[in-house]
């Protein structure tokens, strides 16, 4: 009986920190999510270089918040930028009209502020941003165009403000400032752009 009544008890007590240990691990498992924010952005960008023209962009993201309001932040940003070039014919590349395609991988912190529905941040990151471009191979009439692709180092700074439509969701806008160091047959040493663009920031939970 006194070891009938042991085991009943010692299966009460583990029950009972186990429920307990499984809610706060629920309770952080949702606190984790409700800081993922979730940032989309269609935009422009305008080019400084001649041999490049004004062009698109579309902004997508991973955010974390250390505080769901305000203060430090960490996001990853995957964007895609398109831009005609105009060059003349070089051995990289034979076609003098085309389109440049940006895939901009970058990650780096910002700090938000702000009071109730309007709030500003600003954002610097560094990454990777791969770019194609095409040419054009064969004789008489087999031709066959070749989408090449090159890598060059990306520096973002972005500054933004957003309006909270809801608790966690916010129309944004934002201005960023794009530099591409490396050496190019479309630009010179390095390459800068500034795009403009507007959407929108929400949590999935």
């Amino acid at each position: 009986m006194k070891t009938r009544f042991f085991l009943l008890a010692v299966i009460f007590v583990f029950s009972f920190f186990s429920k307990n240990a499984l809610a706060q691990a629920d309770t952080s498992k949702a606190s984790f999510l409700s800081k993922l924010y979730f940032p989309f952005d269609l935009g422009y960008t305008l080019s400084e270089q001649k041999s490049i023209l004004n062009g698109g962009q579309v902004k997508t993201g991973l955010e974390y918040r250390m505080k769901k309001e305000n203060g430090l932040f960490f996001r990853f940003n995957f964007d895609n930028r398109n831009n005609r070039f105009e060059v003349t014919e070089t051995a990289t590349t034979n076609v003098v009209e085309g389109q440049l395609k940006f895939a901009d991988y970058a990650i780096g912190f910002g700090c938000r502020i702000g009071k109730k529905n309007i709030k500003a941040f600003a954002l610097c990151q560094a990454g990777i941003s791969t770019y194609n471009f095409p040419s054009i191979t064969g004789i008489c009439n087999n031709f066959k165009i070749k989408e090449n692709q090159a890598n060059t180092p990306v520096f973002k700074t972005t500054l933004g403000l957003e309006y909270y439509v809801a608790k966690n969701a916010a129309i944004t806008i934002e201005s960023v400032y794009i530099l591409q160091t490396s050496n190019s047959i479309f630009w010179n040493k390095s390459f800068s752009t500034f795009g403009i663009s507007i959407g929108l920031t929400t949590t999935l939970f």
